[in-house]
């Protein structure tokens, strides 16, 4: 999460790959962690590709359906 923070206020492409690299590898650790999905979600979101990133959030929505802060942000 961190590492998308950065490229929100320092939107390189390197900061971009950065963060994509991070949340896959996240996701390659615990796919059932819904803010492993989220992350995924923001990235992909960020980098325009949000027909990719809905999957991720509708999956953190089923692993943690009661998360407020996940729920706020649908």
């Amino acid at each position: 999460m961190a590492l998308l923070c950065k490229y929100w206020v320092d939107p390189k492409a390197e900061s971009r790959e950065e963060a994509l690299h991070y949340a896959q590898e996240a996701l390659s650790l615990d796919d059932t962690d819904p803010w492993c999905q989220m992350v995924m979600r923001f990235v992909l979101t960020h980098r325009g590709q949000r027909d990719l990133a809905g999957p991720y959030f509708d999956r953190a929505v089923n692993l943690n359906p009661s998360d407020v802060q996940i729920a706020y942000l649908r």
